[in-house]
């Protein structure tokens, strides 16, 4: 099987730019005590998505932290496409300047160089109070957790409760019922309200749809990558039609153009990342659909809904592994996963936090009932970023008319062909039988 060289190709020229990196020493394992010593130490770099989410509330902790421990931190904010490559580029050219790394399961392919955490975990009593089965869904490495959980989300259905009511809609639980329920809204909206809305010009969103519709493998039984032609095609089908009863510009929709149609009352339903919508929707002054919204279990007789659980890495070789894992524990601590949901609209990872009567206050009782259960459903993509990359480009093709689906699904599959199923991969993806043939 020939092996994609993208990496290869970052790495080559990351060396070529960071040729001058330092060397630097491999982390240890933990030390006995929560509290070691930090001395020598006066800066630490740390990488979060550039969200106003993430970031924010990284650069508020890092003020607190400094106080705490004489330790500048410096939040360094990427735009989501390019804080994947920085963290790759940053362990490939063996520059190793960021001592803690936001990302996801697309690193998996450099997954072998982060910290192993089961022991810190273990040691200081990270994660009780989280949501059940969290900690399954985070990042593993030959069967040990190397990724810490912050901001949870998963993909979903936002919609409009007080219209659902008023026409005597039931939430979909199927995927027939889902086009079903847009029929009647077809039907009985008015013609300034649209059924649907969706980013279709973000074309990185296409995958969600597809990962939630298609209910087929993705890696076949001699280990490669695969998918099955007629189950995907058919979930390509289901885009498009889907598309069908949204606005006339919904595939040059932005993310925030989509989330303002729906707050402005102006579409009843939205698939989208909820945490990207629930806090604007609650405030009056952003929104005009105060209290009359809800998030929808997504259909189970397809795939599955997207999870969005970022994750600290803690690069292997930097030198004070003792102090990232201090700013980890702190960043994803019970108090913090309140504080950050207030003020950042932060996706909390404890059940606490939304069991709390402030949260319960700004958002009303049983808001985050179907998101919690979508969050139970909910995996990662079993393949690293660059083969995410490759479905959402062939299915955005679909989507606007250059090839059928049917062609989209064989390109798919040949695409995926060039590209290695690694262990990691594999460790990835077998967390769901659905995902590997049987």
């Amino acid at each position: 099987m020939k092996k994609k060289s993208l990496l290869a190709l970052i790495m080559c020229v990351a060396l070529a730019i960071t040729s001058c990196g330092s060397d630097t020493q491999t982390s240890s394992t933990p030390s006995d005590s929560s509290t070691a010593s930090t001395a020598g130490t006066e800066k630490m770099m740390v990488t979060y998505m550039q969200s106003g989410i993430n970031d924010e509330a990284a650069k508020a902790l890092a003020t607190e932290f400094a106080e705490e421990t004489g330790v500048e931190v410096e939040v360094v904010a990427f735009p989501w496409d390019v804080l994947r490559q920085n963290n790759t580029t940053d362990i490939l050219s063996g520059n190793h300047q960021y001592s803690v790394m936001s990302g996801g399961a697309y690193l998996v392919d450099i997954f072998s160089h982060m910290t192993p955490l089961t022991e810190y975990i273990e040691r200081d009593g990270f994660g009780e109070g989280l949501i059940p089965g969290l900690m399954d869904k985070t990042n593993y490495y030959e069967g040990e957790v190397i990724g810490i959980p912050y901001n949870l989300d998963a993909y979903g259905i936002v919609y409009r409760k007080d219209l659902f009511e008023e026409y005597g809609i039931e939430l979909p639980k199927t995927w027939d019922e889902f086009y079903a329920c847009l029929d009647q809204l077809k039907e009985k909206l008015p013609s300034d309200i649209a059924p649907y809305v969706f980013a279709g010009g973000a074309p990185e969103q296409v995958g969600n749809l597809f990962l939630a519709r298609y209910g087929g493998y993705y890696i076949n039984s001699e280990g490669n990558y695969e998918i099955e032609l007629d189950k995907a095609a058919a979930a390509i089908d289901d885009i498009i039609a889907t598309y069908g009863y949204g606005p006339n510009n919904i595939s040059s929709l932005s993310i925030d153009q989509a989330n303002a149609m729906f707050l402005q009352g102006k579409a009843a339903v939205t698939e989208c990342w909820p945490s990207f919508l629930y806090g604007s929707a609650a405030d009056p002054s952003q929104s005009e659909i105060v209290g009359k919204w809800g998030i929808a279990p997504y259909p189970t007789d397809g795939g599955v809904p997207f999870l969005s659980c970022w994750n600290m890495f803690i690069p292997k070789e930097i030198e004070d592994t003792e102090l990232a894992w201090k700013w980890v524990d702190e960043f994803a601590s019970e108090e913090n996963s309140l504080d950050f949901f207030l003020n950042y609209n932060m996706g909390p990872i404890y059940s606490s936090t939304y069991q709390d009567p402030q949260v319960i206050e700004k958002f009303g009782e049983n808001a985050f009932d179907g998101h919690l259960e979508n969050v139970a459903n909910a995996y990662d993509f079993p393949m690293s970023g660059e083969g995410q990359d490759i479905i959402c480009r062939i299915v955005g093709d679909a989507l606007v008319g250059k090839i059928t689906s049917q062609e989209a699904a064989e390109q798919i599959n040949q695409n995926l062909g060039s590209l290695e199923v690694t262990p990691q991969v594999m460790e990835l993806a077998e967390r769901n039988d659905q995902f590997i043939q049987g």
